[in-house]
């Protein structure tokens, strides 16, 4: 959401979205064309998930992905708490040329139900604070920049 709050006075910019507050949040902006992705609805966080979404996606190639996550580890890599929300996740991030991660700096560390890339998949990950220095330094040693406030 933070994201989209940023991209008020864009132009010339095309968004996929499957969370309509996020549609909700670049609604009014005239030079943002809005591609809502499909599927079935989930209440907890206003997002589309399920099979359909998936087709939906197959059409497209990215130039950049920005995903949030609940959790980052060298382990388990970037987790979400829900199976359907990480693989519309994952899918977005595969077929992304770069990807980015959104997350405070509450995300590093920990680690969530579902697993929808590894961190050798990203490319950056965008974050307010890096508390959490030995986490900080293991995940630059694999080439995955840090970009922090």
């Amino acid at each position: 959401m933070e994201l989209a709050k940023i991209l008020f006075d864009k132009k010339d910019l095309i968004v996929f979205t499957n969370a309509i507050n996020i549609l909700l949040e670049l609604a009014n902006n005239s030079g943002i064309d809005i591609k809502l992705v499909g599927g079935d609805f989930r209440k907890k966080t206003f997002s589309m998930v399920g099979q359909e979404a998936i087709k939906y996606l197959d059409r497209y190639n990215f130039d950049k992905a920005f995903v949030g996550v609940n959790g980052i580890s060298v382990s388990e890599g970037f987790t979400t708490p829900n199976e359907l929300e990480a693989i519309i996740d994952g899918e977005v991030i595969r077929r992304s040329k770069e990807a980015f991660i959104l997350a405070d700096e509450t995300k590093f560390g920990a680690i969530a139900f579902s697993t929808m890339c590894k961190i050798e998949d990203i490319d950056y990950i965008i974050t307010n604070n890096l508390s959490n220095a030995k986490l900080t330094k293991d995940i630059q040693k694999m080439k995955l920049k840090i970009i922090s406030n």
